[in-house]
C-alpha cells in the first residue's frame, strides 16, 4: 500500500464530506473524487467506517502537532496559552476544511471514545490546564470546561472571519485572546504580554 495513495484518498475523502457531509460520501464518489478505480480504496481501507475512521484520527494528529508547534512550558501561563491560542486560530483559518470535517465528525456516535484514543497527543495541553489549576493562575475547573472557555470562541471567530467578513486585525485578536485568557484565569489580566 502505498503512503501518496493513501494520503490522496484521505484528502479526496476529505474534500467531498467537507461538500457533501459524512451520510452523502460514498466510496465511489470518494474513487471518483481521487481519480481512483473504486477498488483502489478497498486494498488501503475495508470500510467506509474504517475509512472515516483514519480521517478523523489524521484530522486528529494535524490538529495537535500545529495547536502545540513551539510549546514551551517555561514561559507563563498567559504566555504559553497565547502561543497555543495563535496556533489554534491560525489553524482555524488556515485549514477550514479540517475544521467543518470536526465538527461533522463530532456528530457521530463513536466521536468522544474515539477522541480518547488520542489524549496522549495533547498531554502538554492538559499538564497546562493541571498545573495552572495545582498553581492557582487557572480557575479550578476541569480541563474541558477550561479548554472550551479559553478555545472554543475561535471556532466562532474563524467562522464570523471566513463567513461573515470579520477582519480580525491584530489588536483585535489580542484583545480576543485576552478575554479568553481572562475567562480561565483565576486573577484575569489588564494587559497582554509580548
Amino acid at each position: 500500500m502505498s503512503p501518496d495513495k493513501t494520503r490522496l484518498i484521505l484528502d479526496a475523502t476529505e474534500e467531498v464530506i467537507a461538500q457533501q457531509g459524512i451520510m452523502n460520501t460514498s466510496m465511489s464518489k470518494v474513487a471518483k473524487h481521487a481519480g481512483v478505480a473504486a477498488g483502489t480504496i478497498y486494498l488501503h481501507f475495508t470500510d467506509k467506517s474504517e475509512l472515516i475512521s483514519k480521517l478523523r484520527e489524521r484530522n486528529i494528529r494535524d490538529f495537535s502537532l500545529v495547536l502545540l508547534a513551539g510549546h514551551d512550558a517555561t514561559l507563563s501561563f498567559q504566555q504559553q496559552f497565547e502561543n497555543l491560542w495563535a496556533n489554534s486560530y491560525n489553524f482555524h483559518l488556515r485549514y477550514p476544511e479540517k475544521v467543518k470535517l470536526r465538527e461533522m465528525m463530532r456528530l457521530l456516535p463513536d466521536y468522544e471514545s474515539s477522541w480518547q484514543q488520542f489524549m496522549d497527543l495533547f498531554t502538554p495541553l492538559t499538564e497546562f490546564f493541571g498545573q495552572g489549576v495545582a498553581q492557582g493562575v487557572l480557575k479550578p475547573l476541569p480541563g474541558p470546561i477550561l479548554y472550551s472557555l479559553g478555545f472554543g470562541p475561535i471556532g466562532e471567530f474563524s467562522h464570523q472571519s471566513t463567513n461573515q467578513g470579520l477582519v480580525m486585525s491584530q489588536e483585535l485578536q489580542k484583545l480576543a485572546v485576552l478575554a479568553c485568557w481572562d475567562a480561565i484565569a483565576l486573577n484575569p489580566s489588564i494587559s497582554i504580554s509580548e
